[in-house]
Formats: structure tokens, C-alpha cells, sequence
């Protein structure tokens, strides 16, 4: 069954998307406002986003269809993300191939230090798993950093930094607003898990709402352009200052009720970079049985499970003690 890095793993939200529902229209003879791709993102950046507002809801659907084209691509139906400068909480219907009606619901919160992940198992029973980086608190953040914009939480906007995406047009709406639209190749487009064999040659288009003195994002879609066919891809929209949703709440008293009934039983995972060498670093973690442990390795190494590197590592039952040697790539 596909496992997510949270979207926090997923990544982290896409990479430029909005919706426009019409707007007022352009008036006749009046100039248009421009925006440069680099301020829509600096605005809706994480420090942006924070210094007008206490948090915020993003909620992000994906177009559906018999054959679930949008969704397969994308790997995911939809999200919830409640934002603060502190936490994120997600609630996400991931796709899933692998299963009868292709949704996997995962619930996800991180704050500065830790990330779990809540999902229901096979058996009906809830599932709780931890993140665990085996790296140092700089390589963390600068993991979290890279993933998502922040190292706590995410930018409302993912900008995409290979220059892909380009400012096509800009509207005014009218009313206050604005409609920025981008557009990029599908082909290079950051969002897909997997671009369908269709949508090779076709174009991503992106449509922002943003109010007008600031291009703080309001809501968003994104469609597909392909031959002559305009596809209906995903819709998001974003709310400021609002409420706990009672989901995150749940969430908080789950991981209250987990740390009182949690078996005593433990296990631990060791991580051991470059064994056997000067440059040798050993991690570990214990965690009850009661909880899943997600490991987050350093990028440019191959785990095995000796020092010499000669048995790739599989995987764990998650009741044992486990050792991951962890052996850099050679170009």
C-alpha cells in the first residue's frame, strides 16, 4: 500500500495552481496589472503568509472521472491542511492502485520537532506512525526546508525553482481581486506522481485568485490543455483565520490517549552511514510497538543490510531491533 511523506511528503503543496470563476472581466481600454511568477510566490510565502494571519485552511480537490485520470496522476483525491507558524495538520485521500476504490486516507500532524501519521488499517483498527530523521537537527531542517518551503509547515504556494512555469497573463477582476494565469509543460510538471501517457505532450494551465494589494492566494484550479480539449484537473481554496477544525483536534487527543496506553514493549532502528570508514555516523531511535517508525535517510546513499554492502535492505516487520547500513552512491 502507497505510504505518503505527508504532503508533508506529497508534496507539499503543488507547484502553482488557482482557480478563476469568471471575475468581472477585462473593462475596455484599461491596462491590465502585471505580476512577476517570483512575487505571487514571495507573497504567499510562509513568513508572508504569517505576518497578516494566525493560520489558515487549504482545501484542495482533484477532478474525478470514471478512469480517475486526475487522481492517478497526482496521487492523491484530495487534501485538508489547517497552517499555523507552529503545526500542520493534513487530512488526505491518497490514490491507491492497489486497492478496490483506489482511496487511502491518511491524517498527518508535524510541529518543529515531530511528525505522525494516522491511517486505518486493514483490519479497521487506526494505524499511528512517526517520522524519524537519521540525520542531524541541521540536515532535518534543511530537509523540511527543501520539502516544503518551511521547516515547520508550508508555503501556500510551491514555486517552481527550474523555471518551467511562466506568468501568461494577469487580470483584473474588479472586485478587488486578481487572476494571475501561468502555464508549464505536463511533461516537467512537479505535481504528478506520474504523468499519464495522454497528457505527454499537453500543457498544465494555472489559474490564481489573489487579492489585489497583496496576491494573497484566495482560490485556485488548474486544468489541462491538450489538443483542443480544455480537462478540468483540480480546484483549492484557502480560508484565514479560522477555528481548530475538530479533526485536528481528534488528532491531538489521539496522540494524548497513545502516549498513556502505549505498550512497553519497544524496538529500535539504527542507522549507520560510510561503516567501516573515517567518515562512519551511527543514528538511533526506540519507539513502542504501538507506533510505526518512517525512517527519512540522507539523499546519495544505498541502504543495505551489512557494512559491506552486498544485501540490498528490504524492509521490516516494525516488532524487531533493525540495523540499515547505509553505504554512499558512487557516480
Amino acid at each position: 500500500m502507497k505510504k505518503s511523506v505527508m504532503c508533508f511528503g506529497m508534496t507539499v503543496l503543488f507547484a502553482g495552481v488557482a482557480l478563476i470563476l469568471g471575475g468581472c472581466g477585462k473593462e475596455a481600454g484599461k491596462e491590465q496589472p502585471s505580476v512577476t511568477y517570483e512575487e505571487l510566490g514571495e507573497a504567499n510565502s510562509f513568513e508572508s503568509t504569517f505576518s497578516r494571519h494566525k493560520n489558515c485552511i487549504s482545501e484542495k480537490a482533484v477532478a474525478e472521472d470514471e478512469s480517475d485520470t486526475a487522481a492517478g496522476a497526482l496521487g492523491l483525491f484530495s487534501y485538508k491542511m489547517y497552517l499555523s507558524p507552529d503545526l500542520c495538520y493534513s487530512d488526505q485521500v491518497f490514490y491507491d492502485e492497489d486497492i478496490p476504490d483506489h482511496r487511502y486516507r491518511e491524517e498527518g500532524l508535524r510541529d518543529k520537532t515531530e511528525e505522525y501519521y494516522l491511517s486505518t488499517g486493514d483490519d479497521g483498527k487506526k494505524v499511528l506512525g512517526k517520522a524519524w530523521y537519521a540525520m542531524s537537527d541541521e540536515e532535518k531542517a534543511e530537509r523540511r526546508l527543501e520539502i516544503n518551503g518551511s521547516p515547520e509547515s508550508f508555503n501556500l504556494i510551491g514555486i517552481d525553482k527550474d523555471g518551467n512555469e511562466k506568468v501568461v497573463s494577469t487580470e483584473d477582476n474588479g472586485d478587488g481581486t486578481l487572476t494571475v494565469t501561468t502555464n508549464m509543460p505536463a511533461d516537467v510538471c512537479a505535481d504528478f506522481v506520474e504523468v499519464p501517457e495522454e497528457w505527454k505532450d499537453a500543457t498544465v494551465e494555472y489559474q490564481y485568485r489573489v487579492n489585489k494589494d497583496n496576491l494573497e492566494l484566495y482560490e485556485l484550479d488548474a486544468y489541462i490543455l491538450s489538443g483542443n480539449e480544455r480537462i478540468d484537473f483540480l480546484s483549492e481554496k484557502v480560508i484565514y483565520d479560522v477555528d481548530e477544525p475538530e479533526g485536528y483536534k481528534a488528532f491531538c487527543d489521539y496522540l494524548d490517549q497513545y502516549e498513556k496506553d502505549k505498550s512497553p514493549e519497544t524496538r529500535s532502528i539504527k542507522v549507520i552511514y560510510d561503516p567501516g570508514t573515517d567518515m562512519e555516523e551511527t543514528y538511533e531511535m526506540t519507539e513502542s510497538l504501538s507506533c510505526q517508525i518512517y525512517p527519512r535517510y540522507r539523499e546519495g546513499y544505498s541502504r543495505y543490510s551489512d557494512p559491506e554492502g552486498k544485501t540490498p535492505f528490504q524492509t521490516s516487520d516494525g516488532k524487531r531491533d533493525v540495523t540499515v547500513y547505509c553505504i554512499k552512491d558512487v557516480d
